[in-house]
């Protein structure tokens, strides 16, 4: 009963602050270039491309996260999608004449803390033979004609895994985004040895840590803040035990890291995904290890793209506690037109 009210009275206070997200977005821009000897396409998602995007999905698991991961694609999860092409929205097809050939998953949002409304990529891959600095131009061009199709504030265009994350975020630069944040991403090895005791144990549940941690990034009014912590205090409660674990710890001065487990979908691997970190101690992410080893989690992956920080700033020494970077976040405000 607890539960059911708490989700109850999370969904409230959400469409009270995030009306947006509860409108269903889906572009219908397109666009053509000839590129050689090739005219592309890109354009909404029709179910019957389906079957070649699960075909490019499979060839995007495995040459550009497979090796990461040391898993396979979840085939339940292929073929779900596959009987619900249907039901696909918020995606952009590719094709070089009628290959499909790249595909890109989309997600609008309300970055509620900033008051801002999100356009971000999900998804981004266009096969490695018909790969080239133009026909992606076109891509994030479309990309960004959505946002306005949309009337959002901000493009977030991201890259998780994959290879060449430098040359990405050059490009992207190219086009006016500038850099705001990063995944960082370390595999859990269980039963490695410790060089450092652990003398503080971590929260289970969000404290009045989070507070601290989330005021400065915040432009709500103090009501509508309050009811935005109440929210996710909640979504975070009816969450642990079922499919997640809640981690948070404070150290001296500003030092703090928060996580949760997930499971990824695409691959079925549990994850500790760190969501609010600020310069912590060797100590903290010790206990973070130890924690995700206990969750049998097989990696940590940072990610504070909902407080828009970049975590190589907040982990400024992410290198010396064995985390690499796997892929940058990229922002355009689209008001102006400049990056942010």
């Amino acid at each position: 009963m607890a539960g059911n009210f708490g989700g109850w009275l999370a969904q409230r206070i959400w469409r009270r602050l995030a009306p947006f997200d509860l409108i269903e977005h889906v572009a219908t821009v397109s666009d053509c270039v000839e590129i050689g000897a090739r005219i592309y396409t890109i354009r909404p998602f029709e179910a019957s491309d389906m079957g070649q995007v699960l075909l490019l999905a499979r060839r995007l698991y495995e040459e550009e996260m497979a090796h990461a991961t040391k898993s396979n694609i979840n085939e339940t999860m292929l073929a779900k999608l596959e009987g619900s092409a249907g039901a696909m929205r918020g995606a952009f097809t590719v094709l070089a004449g009628t290959e499909v050939c790249g595909f890109v998953r989309y997600v609008c949002w309300t970055h509620v803390l900033r008051q801002e409304k999100i356009l971000e990529n999900l998804y981004v891959y266009v096969a490695p033979e018909h790969r080239s600095f133009t026909l992606f131009r076109r891509i994030v061009r479309l990309f960004e004609c959505a946002g306005r199709e949309f009337g959002v504030d901000r493009i977030l265009f991201s890259f998780e895994t994959g290879s060449s994350p430098e040359v990405k975020r050059v490009a992207m630069e190219r086009m006016g985004f500038s850099r705001i944040g990063a995944f960082l991403v370390k595999r859990v090895e269980a039963g490695s040895e410790r060089q450092i005791i652990v003398t503080r144990k971590p929260q289970s549940r969000p404290s009045l840590a989070t507070v601290r941690y989330l005021q400065p990034a915040a432009r709500l009014g103090r009501g509508d803040f309050l009811l935005y912590l109440l929210g996710s205090y909640f979504h975070v409660r009816d969450g642990i035990g079922c499919d997640q674990s809640f981690f948070e710890l404070t150290g001296p001065g500003d030092a703090y890291l928060m996580a949760r487990t997930m499971t990824r979908v695409f691959d079925r691997q549990k994850l500790a995904v760190v969501i609010g970190v600020c310069r912590p101690t060797p100590e903290m992410v010790h206990a973070l290890d130890d924690w995700a080893v206990r969750e049998r989690c097989a990696a940590i992956l940072v990610n504070t793209k909902e407080t828009l920080g970049d975590a190589c700033e907040l982990f400024g020494d992410y290198a010396c506690h064995e985390f690499s970077l796997s892929g940058h976040i990229m922002s355009k405000h689209l008001t102006t037109g400049a990056a942010t």
